[in-house]
């Protein structure tokens, strides 16, 4: 069907509607004459219900600022607006009205009395968007309230259909109060309100209140009236004065001549069902409630008994590091020093800064703390936005105060670049010349002369801030204030720096705005080092300072919940250097202010990662009890604090509370716009706090405890099973050195052990003692042979040292290319695979000087015994290594490659079959296998080619043999048009297309590098025609020659000396310098462009006279024993404890049990088959079945292992049944689900075909009303490189296409639950256990099949393929990301993605509705259709993944709605979805921080609410590299199953690394806001789980069963049962 024109004729309902309009206008005036009204006056437009105005406000829409938990959004039953608003309109499921914009709310309320009670019980205008919403009541649903507030300088309005409907809870839509002053009144609190077992008494308020509360049911109509109450003292005057009241609530109407509304509430006999107290207080922030006889501030709320303790001494330092807030959280409490900190007074504060001077320095949270620390003595001197008290608007600013008079005295606020003229502006450094200018503007400030002429700074207190974001203008500041004249000069002074933040905004972020550009583009790890340099710096110039100062205070960043955990990971090795580099001085003046940790345990007073004034107020106190407190025994209570409503972040959108405005900000913000933000709002504002001791009398309440009872270990299960402990501290550190000189002992024992070992070093021993001697004998041991010359046996010494360097640098390069180095900084560890083609070479190079060197140069073995003692000196260690690794990853539970590629290895055929050789076990020893090839050709080579070649023929073969990768590299790709990283578009490991096969046929195939081997063969009889021909013909030291001067050969003589030198650095220029990269390095260098430079390192390490080789020549001979090295790097890395190698213990390690392998296993076996080679060779073709003991054990353990995760998928086992112990309480059952899109009831022809081959991925379950609801998603994926047309040039595009499309199950009784356990919930897996078979599959395509996905009733789509294919009126083609293009290569990146991604079943039914009326909700991620993409995206392009809500109905039509919070400009997915009782729908945004967003499913509004966090998660994350994500729904677990009282909800978290190792785990998190997390599981037990992506949780408690859908490696779905108390094991303490 043809789409539309947007704005056309209007449908069935809006045609109906024009008639509704008209009658309903009538029926209106008739129905709300004298009840309702709804007009425009003078004043604007008003709502009143028997004659109380209403104020403006929305209905039914929760904010972030709520307090309650239990707020929940109205169910929205329809809307009515015109244009982009009315098509999205009908993407949801509800009543849509006229195409066209509202002008009036009469309009709404019109409308709204046409629709009926059945459709809307509350209209609501939208001014802004000329919009109406259509609500149902809240008004008697259980904890539904806040629903009516009123946003700052809001348009919008809401009414009730008529003024009979019940639409307000009590006492909601007559305003708010500010808090109450004293502690005996409850602010935000309705005493009494719905209870039993409390009656109403006495309402007093003006008549039409009394009236609307009556009609709403807040009291009983013939409940006693009185005058209006004056003040909430005034009603609690009259609660005591009247017989058997026990509670009020007072509300103030906010007007003066209306005075508020008094409740009046007292028992009514009846208990209360809990033993609670009969008329409690509930929340509700319209009201102000108290007790009579009870004061609710101490007696009715239990203290923390720690505020009793009043023999506690002041806290005299900071002890930040280990702490958390008490008492509500208004309090920090430090875990450390048992003591507490004293909460000064604006005039205590004066009195300790007396005739001192404190520097303040920093970025933007320094200015705030400065800021709010000069606003805590003088409230209102400064504002961000009037002051400049903004990064880039100030650079310095002075205060001094009176402290007699607390008054501002001086204050000074001054810009380098427009106040002090320095012409270049502050670019970061403070130089000599702005520390001049900064001690002239210091000079200004007064000070006081006595009657005799003495100048002083007593009487004055002075706070000055230098705003500079690195350690050295911290250093130079802080050295100008001793620079200064008068009484300051020697004032006593102190410092706080806050300094970090800056150097990732420079170094790792490269923001455009950074001030300092040397540290531009830095990375994280030079980045750490600058930082730890500078810091550094400042500490041995300033130290003194420190020391003669009352402090020096230094303070990291401020934990920001927003960083990856990369970024996470710089700032905590930040954090540790401060901490090591202050402990290492070891001085009392010099302390560390963890605000890290601080803001980690108040996150919800962190907004855009700036503090509020209340963790600012928190910082200026632990900074002054440094200060003031210095050497202080006062012992006290510690003090309770009340903070203004100002201080705190959930105030900020508060239209109700006069102090939490920003009217100037506001103003000031229309004029300058740049940096308007909500933290420099939320700074602005006044912030005081209030000290007091508990009272005498207060009840106590448990102690609050000092640290959780136990913290869950988390274990993030890589190849590295423990990555909670670090090469950088603890036992880590201490074990480290342990394993690496148990190694080397190891090492020892076999070296000695070995007689020939002990007979070089008696050797070597006697070489050293003929030296000392004066006597200069041959570092070669030539058997005779003349010194430099060819001899039979002879052998090269510096070879072995080359043989380790190399090694090694290529096992820097592996660990550097899995992101295993902490410090992977430098550049040169990348280029380590350059050095195995130079194996190459080396393997050439000496096989033929062997031959050369020998008695018969002429006489080689035949092909097969050569081959045979050839494999003698690899195949032992290979064949050990693959083994080792094989039987390691078995025991681990970790796949290995399929039988055939494992046969193949065992038989060194890798690297000759292309789709094995990248997927192969020990993949790195793909160059033995190459080696096969190469000894079978060198015979023929050699004796037909090498061995025949003279001077000119082995110089013209070398030079041709090193255009070779130059042609491959370079000529080829531009006669081809392509670029020469031709090859960027492979992935390792796949084998998809023909570019995958070229790219790895072209870096692993032999006949690739034959031209490295045969170099290095021709190389080697290059030494051996000069070698020889020196010796015959001329003195090789006086280069002369019968009397006769050859300059030629006098030359040879000087270079020679320094050829190894001369190709060393030249590989060193280009292994450092980015500028000397060869264009496709990857695959040209490993072709060997660098070919001349490895070989003359080669040739001149053969010459004795090398300086490079005499060098070498001293180590000891196993040194050259690193093959050992190379080929068990992997597998040492696996068992070494930690994934990252920080220093050089791991090195250590590997090579000593590198040796150990050589004489142990390597030697004897090489021994032995050179014994018997004739013997081997003559069984030759049955000695080919030699290495089938080796496939035996690769075969045996692949058995065992999981699926390989590498190459053709193999499917996992059906079922895996363990049962633990014997009983059910330790039972788990994993099994296959087999979905396919096969299995799906009568797809259509061309979405069978279309979906040919796909996989269904990522199932999720959930018990709906019974019965169950399935969902998955069908994936496919290809990968294209085409050469197109972009943008008027030809580039090379590779397209990668996601192909996905939604599933959702049928809900029909054959999914409901058998009676008896012969099915699924038993343990027995025979193959009628599993319901979900093959045969038995139904599942029917969401969005492609039997319904449209998206539609309503009163304009259906008109479309027939559905989401993301822009075919009709409901959705447009989805928003695609913007592609990438690289200009170095000409290489253009798009990525395509087809459909949604990953549906989340739950079953959710609204707050107060029955078990009946529940119904599924499928959450979901997807690239938006760009009729529903925020901001920029809508037009099509720059498109990111964005959360959707779609509700499957059984009949009608289906819809979906984008969920409106979150990040419109980065990917949103993975949220957990989850139903509270009262709150209703809610989702887990992200898990660390534990962020829980609300949201409506009609429309997907939605708004955050709460976020805590659980610090074990972070640091889970920091010290495993890698990210935490949410997955799947939450389950609830009733108190009856649960530690926790309330009961507990359960979800999916999972840890993912970079190279996308997953880690699933289960947690658990509070049933009631702010849902914080409470423990953290083990990881699950799934199947190949390092692939696994665990998609659906539920719980079964009737059946005692937890069950678990994961896919694997986007291949197979699975479903993993447990018995409850399986899964309760899991998690690690009870705390």
């Amino acid at each position: 069907m043809a789409r539309r024109p947007r704005g056309g004729r209007p449908g069935a309902l809006a045609r109906a509607s024009v008639v509704l309009m008209a009658v309903s206008v009538a029926a209106a005036l008739l129905l709300l004459a004298g009840c309702t009204d709804a007009t425009t006056t003078t004043s604007g437009i008003r709502v009143s219900c028997h004659g109380h105005d209403f104020p403006r406000g929305t209905y039914g829409e929760p904010t972030s600022s709520s307090s309650d938990g239990a707020s929940a959004f109205a169910p929205l039953t329809g809307v009515a607006c015109g244009g982009r608003c009315y098509y999205e309109a009908l993407a949801w499921q509800g009543t849509v009205g006229p195409n066209k914009d509202i002008s009036s709310p009469q309009e709404c309320l019109d409308l709204c009395v046409g629709l009926g009670k059945e459709r809307c019980d509350v209209w609501q205008y939208h001014a802004a968007e000329q919009k109406c919403s259509f609500k149902r009541s809240v008004a008697h649903r259980p904890g539904a309230h806040p629903t009516f507030h009123a946003p700052p300088n809001t348009s919008d309005l809401a009414g009730p259909r008529t003024c009979d409907t019940r639409w307000l809870p009590e006492l909601e839509g007559l305003g708010q109060v500010d808090p109450a002053g004293g502690r005996c009144l409850a602010a935000g609190k309705s005493a009494g309100e719905g209870t039993a077992s409390c009656s109403t008494l006495e309402v007093a308020g003006p008549g039409g209140v009394v009236a609307l509360g009556s009609s709403q049911g807040w009291w009983p109509e013939s409940v006693g009236q009185s005058a209006s109450a004056a003040s909430v003292e005034t009603c609690q005057s009259s609660c005591e004065d009247r017989a058997g009241c026990d509670a009020f609530s007072f509300v103030d109407l906010g007007n003066p001549g209306r005075p508020g509304v008094c409740v009046l509430r007292g028992r009514n006999g009846t208990a209360a069902p809990d033993g609670s107290a009969a008329c409690p207080l509930t929340d509700n922030p319209a009201a102000v409630s108290g007790l009579v006889g009870n004061c609710t501030g101490s007696s009715a709320e239990p203290v923390d008994p720690w505020f009793a303790d009043c023999s506690s001494p002041r806290c005299t330092r900071p002890y930040t590091s280990n702490g958390t807030f008490v008492d509500g959280g208004t309090v920090f409490r430090p875990l450390d020093g048992g003591c507490h900190y004293h909460i000064s007074t604006p005039q205590e504060m004066l009195e300790c800064l007396n005739g001192r001077w404190f520097l303040l320095s920093g970025g933007s949270n320094a200015i705030l703390t400065y800021m709010n620390w000069v606003n805590a003595i003088s409230p209102g001197t400064l504002h961000p936005q009037r002051d400049g008290l903004r990064t880039y608007y100030v650079d310095l600013v002075d205060v001094v105060f009176d402290v007699k008079l607390r008054k501002v005295v001086h204050l000074r606020t001054k810009l380098w670049r427009d106040d002090l003229g320095v012409q270049d502006g502050f670019q970061g450094q403070i130089t000599e010349e702005m520390r001049a200018k900064l001690v002239g503007v210091w000079n200004e400030a007064p000070f006081y002369t006595d009657e005799g002429g003495v100048e002083s700074a007593t009487g004055l207190a002075r706070l000055s801030l230098v705003v500079g974001q690195y350690w050295q203008n911290t250093g130079e500041a802080f050295k100008a204030m001793e620079e200064v004249s008068g009484p300051w000069r020697v004032a006593e002074r102190a410092l706080f720096a806050q300094i970090m933040i800056w150097y990732l905004v420079c170094g790792v972020w490269n923001i455009y705005f950074c001030t300092n550009y040397s540290y531009y583009g830095l990375g994280h790890d030079l980045t750490v080092a600058v930082y730890s340099r500078d810091l550094k710096d400042f500490l041995d110039s300033s130290a003194e300072r420190c020391e003669r100062a009352l402090g020096c205070f230094l303070a990291p960043h401020i934990f920001q919940p927003d960083l990856g955990w990369q970024d996470q990971l710089t700032q905590h090795r930040m954090r540790e250097e401060v901490k090591a580099q202050l402990a290492s001085r070891n001085s009392s003046k010099l302390h560390f202010l963890d605000a890290h940790h601080m803001g980690l345990q108040k996150l919800s007073e962190t907004v855009d990662n700036h503090w509020t004034g209340f963790m600012h107020s928190w910082l200026i106190h632990v900074i002054l009890s440094g200060v003031c407190d210095a050497g202080s025994s006062q012992l006290g209570c510690p003090h309770r604090v009340a903070f203004s409503k100002g201080c705190l972040a959930e105030t900020l959108a508060d239209a109700n509370c006069k102090e939490c405005q920003c009217p100037l900000y506001q103003e000031l913000c229309k004029t300058q716009s740049d940096g308007c933000k909500d933290w420099e709002c939320m700074n602005s504002r006044t912030c005081q706090a209030a000290a007091f001791v508990v009272e005498e009398g207060a009840r106590l309440g448990a102690e609050e405890a000092e640290a959780p009872a136990c913290v869950p270990k988390i274990r993030v299960k890589t190849s590295h099973p423990d990555a909670t402990a670090t090469a950088s501290g603890g036992v880590a550190k201490e074990l480290a050195p342990v394993l690496a000189l148990a190694a080397v002992a190891l090492a020892a024992v076999a070296l000695l052990w070995d007689p020939r070992a002990r007979s070089q070093l008696k050797a070597a021993l006697a070489a050293l003692r003929a030296r000392g001697g004066g006597r200069d004998e041959s570092v070669e041991t030539g058997q005779g042979a003349a010194p430099g010359g060819p001899g039979k046996g002879s052998y090269l010494p510096a070879l072995g040292m080359a043989r380790l360097l190399a090694s090694v640098h290529i096992v820097v390069g592996h660990l550097h290319a899995e992101g295993a180095l902490r410090d992977d900084s430098v550049y040169a560890f990348r280029y380590g695979f350059t050095w195995v083609p130079w194996f190459f070479m080396l393997s050439g190079f000496v096989l033929t000087h062997a031959r050369l060197s020998s008695p018969d140069p002429n006489a080689t073995d035949p092909p097969v015994k050569f081959i045979v003692k050839r494999l003698a000196s690899v195949y032992p260690m290979y064949a050990l290594g693959l083994m080792l690794v094989a039987v390691t990853r078995a025991a681990d539970g970790r796949s290995l490659p399929e039988s055939w590629i494992l046969t193949i290895q065992a038989w060194l055929l890798q690297s000759f079959v292309p789709n094995a050789t990248e997927k192969a076990l020990q993949a790195h020893c793909w160059f033995l296998s190459a080696l096969m090839l190469y000894w079978v050709l060198f015979r023929p080579l050699y004796t037909r080619g090498v061995l025949k070649m003279g001077a000119r023929a082995c110089l013209l073969a070398l030079l041709i043999l090193s255009l070779v990768p130059h042609v491959a590299s370079f000529a080829l790709p531009a006669a081809l048009g392509e670029p020469f990283d031709w090859y960027a578009g492979h992935r390792y490991g796949n084998f998809d297309d023909g570019n995958d096969a070229l790219v790895v046929l072209v870096k692993f195939h032999p006949l690739c590098y034959l031209h490295v081997f045969v170099f290095g063969m021709v190389l080697a009889r290059v030494r051996d025609l000069v070698v020889r021909a020196e010796v015959k013909e001329w003195d090789i030291w006086t280069g002369v020659l019968d009397g006769r001067w050859e300059p030629a050969k006098w030359v040879w003589v000087i270079c020679r000396r320094w050829l190894a030198l001369a190709g060393y650095l030249g590989l060193g220029l280009v292994m450092c310098l980015p500028d000397l990269q060869p264009p496709g390095h990857k695959i040209s260098a490993r072709l060997s462009v660098l070919l001349p430079l490895q070989g003359l390192v080669l040739l001149g390490l053969s010459m004795r006279e090398d300086l490079v080789a005499r060098a070498f020549a001293l180590a000891p001979r196993f040194c050259g024993d690193a093959y050992a090295q190379y080929v068990l790097q992997f597998w040492v890395h696996d068992v070494w404890p930690w994934r990252t190698v920080s220093g050089p213990s791991f090195f250590v390690f590997l090579f000593g049990l590198a040796i150990v392998a050589f004489k142990a296993v390597q030697e004897p076996c090489r021994r032995f088959l050179c014994r018997h080679a004739d013997r081997i060779a003559g069984l030759f073709p049955w000695s080919l079945c030699l290495p089938a003991p080796v496939l035996a054990v690769l075969l045996a353990a692949w058995a065992l292992a999981s699926p390989s995760n590498e190459g053709a998928y193999v499917f996992l086992p059906r079922y895996v049944k363990s049962i633990q112990g014997g009983g059910l309480g330790t039972a788990r059952v994993d099994v296959f689900l087999g979905w396919t899109f096969a299995d799906t009831p009568g797809p259509p022809d061309h979405l069978v075909r279309q979906w040919h081959g796909a996989k269904l991925i990522n199932p999720s379950l959930a018990m709906v009303g019974g019965s169950l609801e399935v969902a998955g998603r069908i994936h496919r994926l290809r990968v294209a490189r085409t050469n197109v047309e972009w943008e008027g040039k030809r580039v090379t595009e590779i397209r990668t296409t996601w192909e996905s499309m939604m599933l959702v199950g049928d809900r029909t009784d054959r999914y409901r639950w058998p009676a008896d356990d012969s099915s699924w919930f038993g343990w027995d897996t025979d193959d009628t256990w599993h319901p979900f078979d093959r045969q038995d599959g139904k599942v029917k395509l969401l969005s492609e099949l039997h319904a449209p996905m998206v539609s309503n009733s009163t304009e259906p789509c008109a479309y027939a393929d559905g989401w993301g294919k822009g075919e009709g009126e409901c959705f447009d083609a989805l928003v695609q990301p913007a592609v990438v293009f690289i200009a170095e290569n000409n290489t253009l990146l798009r990525k395509v993605v087809t459909g949604a991604e990953d549906p989340k079943v739950l079953a959710f039914r609204p707050p107060g509705a029955t078990q009946a009326e529940e119904y599924p909700l499928v959450a979901f991620n997807s690239l938006p259709p760009s009729n529903l993409a925020p901001g920029s995206a809508a037009s099509g392009v720059g498109g990111h993944s964005q959360m959707f809500l779609y509700r499957p109905l059984d009949k009608g039509v289906n819809h979906a709605v984008r969920l409106k919070c979150g990040q419109s400009a980065g990917d949103e997915k993975n949220w957990i979805a989850f139903r509270h009782q009262t709150a209703g729908l809610l989702f887990v945004y992200s898990v660390y921080p534990h962020v829980v967003v609300q949201a409506r499913d009609e429309d997907g509004s939605c708004i955050r609410r709460w976020s805590t966090n659980h610090a074990p998660l972070l640091l889970a994350s920091i010290e495993a590299k890698a990210e935490i994500h949410g997955s799947g729904t939450a389950t609830f677990v009733p108190s009856s199953r649960s530690k926790h009282e309330g009961g507990h909800f359960i979800a999916l978290l999972h840890f993912v690394t970079k190279g996308g190792v997953y880690t699933t785990m289960a947690y658990e998190f509070a049933a009631a806001p702010p849902f914080g997390v409470l423990r953290v599981s083990r990881p699950l037990p799934l199947l190949s789980h390092t692939r696994a992506f665990a998609s659906g949780l539920m719980l079964l408690p009737d059946k005692e069963k937890v069950v678990v859908t994961y896919g694997v490696q986007n291949e197979e779905s699975r479903l993993l049962i447990m018995a409850m108390g399986d899964f309760e094991n899991l998690f690690e303490c009870d705390g």
